[in-house]
């Protein structure tokens, strides 16, 4: 089984990646059912031997290898590829990896690989050669700018909080679309909000009583 997961806003993948975990391995808290490799080392037969490695107190195998498809990552190229047969590009030498996307089609059901990226671009050889189904790609793009302030009122009712809408707006511009700067920001104004709604006096509040510089003092 695959799942690719990659984009610019890597906070989303992560969260995108944990749900993906618990819902393949249905409760199993063992945290030896999971591997994480490393991508920008890993070679293909050590990641092809971990998925088929299983814990006998897990239900199956689970592999995450962050930072492989970056490895792949191309520009597109200025002229046109060369034309394989019937009209298609011609395939890419990958090395040793020729040949992994077939393997990794063959895993059992049990055995779950999810590739870890952030953002992918120009040409990726293995990411084409995988051809993931929508079922099995997540894409997470950064937020546009217009898109921060409503994340920002989600993640605060998500944490029992809440806040004005010109409060949203004001962290949002502070902050920007980090969204891992945004939620330890979030966490901190929820609970010294005490209940109350956030106001942006607030969230100027905390930017002004900060002990250490943060992209606020910018």
């Amino acid at each position: 089984m695959l799942r690719v997961i990659h984009g610019a806003d890597t906070f989303t993948a992560h969260e995108r990646l944990r749900e993906v975990l618990a819902l393949h391995r249905g409760g199993d808290t063992d945290p030896g059912s999971v591997q994480w490799l490393d991508g920008k080392t890993a070679v293909p037969g050590a990641v092809l031997e971990a998925c088929g490695q299983i814990s006998m107190f897990a239900a199956g195998s689970v592999v995450v290898v962050e930072g492989l498809l970056s490895r792949f990552a191309k520009d597109e190229p200025r002229r046109k590829p060369a034309k394989g047969k019937k009209g298609r590009p011609a395939p890419k030498d990958m090395g040793e990896w020729d040949g992994f996307a077939e393997r990794v089609r063959a895993l059992p059901e049990s055995s779950m690989l999810v590739l870890l990226d952030g953002d992918v671009k120009g040409a990726n050889p293995l990411l084409s050669a995988l051809a993931p189904t929508p079922e099995e790609e997540v894409k997470c793009p950064a937020l546009r700018p217009t898109e921060v302030t409503r994340w920002v009122q989600e993640r605060v009712a998500a944490a029992e909080g809440r806040i004005a809408g010109d409060a949203a707006a004001r962290l949002a511009s502070l902050v920007g679309a980090d969204l891992w700067l945004l939620s330890s920001e979030i966490e901190k104004l929820v609970l010294y909000a005490g209940g109350a709604p956030i106001s942006v006096g607030m969230v100027d509040d905390m930017a002004a009583s900060g002990p250490t510089p943060t992209i606020f003092m910018l």
